[in-house]
């Protein structure tokens, strides 16, 4: 896929999850054979998808930004959001942006 120039150096990225992930240990499926060999994908917080524990609700949240977000950099913290939260933040964002001028078409 050829990208624009621009694309890249514009854009904010962002990979996250909705829930925590999947833990299936017992019986004969891929998720319990992985979990047997040592997978453990909410490591290492108790529980999993739908449970009340951190497990079932900690996530991964990744962020591109070139200009904003340094590269490589880390956050140690906690970021407590929802998905909803994420994007009315975004959505006041780009609104600020538009009232000072710097929307694109």
């Amino acid at each position: 896929m050829r990208r624009r120039p621009d694309f890249a150096r514009n854009t904010l990225i962002i990979f996250t999850s909705d829930n925590g992930g999947v833990l299936l240990s017992e019986g004969d499926g891929p998720e319990a054979t992985a979990y047997r060999a040592g997978l453990r994908p909410n490591a290492p917080w108790r529980g999993r998808k739908h449970s009340i524990y951190q497990g079932g609700f900690r996530v991964a949240f990744l962020a591109r930004w070139p200009g904003k977000i340094p590269a490589g950099s880390v956050k140690e913290r906690d970021l407590i959001a929802s998905h909803p939260e994420v994007a009315a933040r975004l959505a006041m964002l780009l609104q600020q942006q538009r009232a000072a001028g710097r929307s694109r078409p």
